[in-house]
């Protein structure tokens, strides 16, 4: 009713569902408002479902291919086991997006350790892990920071970690990783 051009063709109380048409394409559309308590929705049209999912570990969404991408606070980004984990910090935020094509995922990584530790370790595990890295340091107002880039061989697994001095010392690193299918 609030949007002229939609028209609500049904609504079913016991599934909990509207259909609507949209006047100007002619599409049809199946909006699942069941699961609304409980943090999701989904739209059926033609091309599949989509869907949207909140918790508390963040918001997915799932396309109608399937695809997802995930946003929020969640501290579990699937990190691949080749991919080292950092051993003296904490991570506090996280994105992952899964496709067709593959996965990227980046997370915030917070240490107390200096920049430079944190770089190092990163350039020494990936090399351990047979990729070619590449790391960057600068100096700029008394702040170090950096990025270690590192990719696999046949291309399919690429990391980049940008750090930087965190506000109240320490280190704030963004860890992003892509490993194709």
């Amino acid at each position: 009713q609030v949007n002229p051009d939609l028209e609500l063709l049904s609504t079913d109380d016991a599934e909990g569902t509207l259909e609507v048409r949209n006047k100007k394409t002619g599409e049809t559309l199946t909006l699942n408002m069941a699961d609304v308590k409980e943090g999701k929705f989904s739209v059926t049209t033609s091309e599949g479902t989509s869907s949207v999912e909140m918790g508390s570990g963040g918001v997915t969404v799932t396309d109608a291919k399937g695809e997802t991408s995930t946003f929020g606070v969640s501290t579990d980004v699937g990190t691949p086991s080749w991919l080292p984990a950092y051993p003296n910090g904490t991570v506090e935020g996280a994105y992952s997006s899964q496709t067709s094509e593959g996965k990227t995922a980046t997370f915030l990584l917070k240490t107390s350790d200096p920049v430079s530790e944190v770089l190092a370790f990163y350039e020494e595990k990936l090399k351990g892990e047979g990729m070619s890295a590449e790391t960057t340091t600068y100096t700029a107002n008394n702040q170090a920071g950096g990025t270690v880039t590192a990719t696999s061989g046949d291309g399919s697994r690429s990391v980049n970690v940008a750090a930087g001095t965190a506000e109240n010392s320490g280190t704030a690193a963004t860890v992003t990783y892509t490993e194709k299918n």
